[in-house]
């Protein structure tokens, strides 16, 4: 498949976040209060600025611009400064992007319709500091302007002979930056989920079918990709339908995560250098249970009515 074929199918969406950030230079003057110096609560100041209001008070912007970034590369790889998207999950993906605009405009028209008050109660939070924090107050109309959430979708094509070159070295890389990516996700839910145990709950499953999801949506920018989709895909189907993951399954998904979390491991798995048998990890021998046997009496002979029931 030629690079244009893939730039053809792909959606180039780039984010324009603005957060303010409720801070103000910290200046000396601010330091000098009554007799001598007082230094402000880590809190009010830090590294050279002070807030002007309670960081609470922006921390959803800055969650709402996690959630956007996070959605994009949960079906997209990044390209060209924002990210490429296939076109299939793009509608869904574009409605998801609106409702956090959505959000971001209610949390931004909350914030500037209490601003007043914000100042006011960060003031009196810190009456040593509340000449400080007064002198710092943007005004209203300047936080408007430093808030915003929208984004751009464009296609990407290039008329002129040096942009087509240019496009074509940042599509053949798009393969490269998906791995990347793919790569430091698995290795967290290695992190997290996998070193040191030898059993895990079937919830620990969600985190591979995004993962394989990512996959199977961009398999079209390298042709080693469909086969860590295929290997995937039957790990997933030879799980047990319930109960906790351990033993031979624990050691088939280990060795499975352990491939996604490195680059080079994927490509050489979709190549078929790599095999799932050569990452299974060498597990501890489970813990010895005692039989039943030892736990109850020998089962008696059965009997006729209901009392030979044996519980």
């Amino acid at each position: 498949m030629t690079h244009i074929n893939v730039l053809d199918r792909i959606v180039a969406v780039k984010l324009d976040v603005r957060i303010w950030s409720g801070r103000k230079k910290l200046w000396p003057e601010d330091l000098r209060l009554g007799d001598g110096a007082k230094l402000p609560p880590a809190e009010v100041a830090s590294l050279g600025s002070k807030r002007i209001v309670d960081p609470e008070r922006i921390n959803g912007f800055h969650r709402l611009k996690k959630e956007a970034w996070r959605a994009c590369l949960a079906v997209g790889t990044r390209f060209l400064g924002g990210y490429a998207i296939p076109e299939d999950p793009f509608p869904t993906l574009a409605s998801e992007l609106d409702r956090i605009a959505a959000e971001f405009a209610q949390a931004k028209a909350a914030l500037l319709a209490d601003y007043a008050n914000a100042v006011d109660e960060w003031a009196a939070r810190h009456p040593d500091f509340a000449a400080a924090i007064r002198r710092a107050v943007d005004p209203a109309h300047e936080v408007d302007a430093a808030l915003g959430f929208d984004y751009t979708a464009f296609r990407v094509a290039g008329e002129a002979e040096d942009a087509h070159r240019s496009l074509e070295r940042k599509a053949a890389g798009l393969g490269e930056t998906l791995f990347a990516e793919i790569a430091q996700a698995a290795d967290e839910l290695l992190q997290d989920s996998f070193i040191g145990k030898a059993r895990i709950t079937r919830r620990a499953l969600n985190p591979v079918q995004k993962l394989r999801d990512k996959l199977d949506g961009l398999a079209f920018l390298d042709a080693r990709v469909q086969p860590v989709v295929a290997s995937i895909d039957q790990a997933i189907r030879s799980l047990p339908k319930r109960g906790a993951l351990e033993g031979d399954v624990f050691a088939h998904l280990f060795a499975l995560v352990m491939i996604l979390s490195d680059p080079d491991r994927i490509k050489k798995h979709g190549e078929g250098l790599l095999s799932l048998e050569a990452m299974r990890p060498v597990l501890p021998p489970a813990a010895p249970t005692a039989a039943k046997s030892a736990e109850r009496p020998e089962r008696p002979p059965a009997a006729a009515g209901p009392e030979s029931f044996w519980f």
